[in-house]
């Protein structure tokens, strides 16, 4: 019997990566793969029936190497307030019909 339950993936992808030092951690290459291809490759691989990933710092470099992905991209220009923001922007986006979330950090 198929599942009536629509679980969505929100992808924390905002941050400003200061950590990591000199290198964005989400454009940084593994295995000439950037971090943040990685990650949404293996959810969309996954059971889950959408993908959002949730940007802010260095947003078009994240955008650009998100496209032709089957993911919904939102912008949170409050990105500097911290990860409760990006969880508001990330939540907000969802259709009204998902019964769950699957929060995944971007690294």
């Amino acid at each position: 019997m198929a599942s009536t339950h629509k679980v969505a993936a929100i992808v924390m992808a905002a941050g400003a990566s200061r950590r990591m030092g000199r290198e964005h951690k989400l454009l940084a290459e593994l295995a000439g793969t950037p971090m943040i291809v990685r990650v949404v490759d293996v959810l969309l691989e996954s059971s889950v029936d959408s993908v959002t990933v949730v940007i802010g710092n260095r947003a078009d470099e994240i955008q650009s190497l998100l496209q032709g992905c089957r993911v919904e991209v939102v912008h949170n220009p409050l990105y500097e307030k911290g990860l409760s923001e990006s969880l508001k922007c990330g939540f907000s986006s969802l259709s009204a019909d998902t019964s769950g979330a699957l929060v995944v950090l971007a690294d």
